[in-house]
């Protein structure tokens, strides 16, 4: 019985081992296929880490880029008949730069600029919404410089896209000539006259006027029109525009600072004094007593000639007295 067992399990073995062995012929194909496969998933992996050249992202900046320049200079510098010579500042520009960021440079007017293309141009919303806040309020860019003026941009930025802008000159001048008719008008009196005047002056708007005259304020009066400068965002060439329009008739301070009785609150608000002149004026007080010439006022630590020359016309007058 057992040899007759035995006999009966020898071709169910045999079966098996036909199915699991393999003939030197289909060794050397599944090996073949072997290697083919192991090649395809090595290549895969390796183009998976490799970064293309070109993508849609850079397609869609090109286009954006492209229709800005159609708006602002059509047929000039999106032609592809422009003169050479004029495209060599451009690609030396661009040849310093990085493909991405050459593509976001282009021709532009920041007075007539989309907020889009300002994205455009690489900078971010609250950057736009500073700008536009500013133009709100009436500012105008006359000049290159006068962007780089804006706080919110950076001189890296300014430095980037300065060869990029173009400000028509004969547009502003036009304006004013427009406004300013052939019957010369009677000056606009800067040291008294209310936000309402100083909004009939061209390039002042509502938020000039009210900046204007909260300085002239806090200042304790003009005592010259270059003063105006320093009202934030008041630029040299707009005071050139007001110049023939403008006057001051009365130059005398209407309100002058005694640095022996002034607390640190009231020194701190004036312009020309500020928090840190105003804690060196406070304890030079407290360290040597009162002030008794312009002097001693001269000799305060930290005062620069420029901060006193700005600050001496309103400050009251010390006498030395024996």
């Amino acid at each position: 019985m057992r040899l007759l067992s035995m006999m009966n399990q020898k071709p169910f073995r045999n079966s098996w081992r036909d199915y699991l062995t393999f003939s030197r012929k289909e060794r050397r194909g599944i090996f073949v296929l072997s290697t083919i496969l192991l090649i395809e998933i090595s290549c895969s992996y390796f183009l998976h880490f490799v970064k293309p050249s070109f993508n849609v992202a850079d397609l869609k900046m090109y286009n954006v880029t492209m229709d800005s320049l159609a708006q602002l200079l059509p047929g000039s510098v999106v032609s592809g008949t422009a003169d050479s010579s004029d495209e060599k500042p451009a690609f030396k520009k661009r040849s310093s730069m990085s493909a991405q960021q050459s593509s976001r440079l282009f021709f532009f007017d920041p007075n007539q600029l989309h907020d889009t293309s300002w994205k455009a141009l690489g900078f971010s919303e609250k950057q736009i919404s500073v700008i536009r806040r500013y133009q709100s309020k009436g500012g105008h860019f006359n000049k290159p410089e006068d962007l780089s003026k804006m706080y919110c941009i950076t001189s890296a930025q300014f430095e980037q896209i300065r060869p990029w802008i173009r400000i028509p000159e004969k547009t502003y001048k036009q304006d004013v000539k427009k406004e300013s008719p052939s019957a010369a008008k009677p000056c606009v009196d800067i040291g008294t006259s209310d936000s309402a005047t100083l909004i009939s002056l061209p390039g002042i708007g509502p938020g000039f006027a009210h900046r204007i005259t909260k300085f002239r304020e806090s200042v304790g009066g003009f005592i010259n029109l270059n003063q105006l400068k320093d009202v934030w965002g008041f630029s040299d060439s707009l005071l050139q525009t007001l110049l023939g329009r403008i006057c001051l008739k009365d130059t005398v301070p209407f309100r002058l600072v005694d640095l022996n009785t002034a607390d640190f609150e009231s020194l701190r608000v004036h312009p020309y004094i500020g928090y840190k002149l105003a804690h060196l004026f406070v304890n030079f007080r407290q360290q040597h007593g009162n002030f008794h010439t312009q002097e001693e006022v001269k000799n305060v630590p930290l005062l620069s000639p420029e901060n006193y020359s700005k600050l001496a016309p309103y400050l009251r007058q010390y006498q030395h007295v024996p």
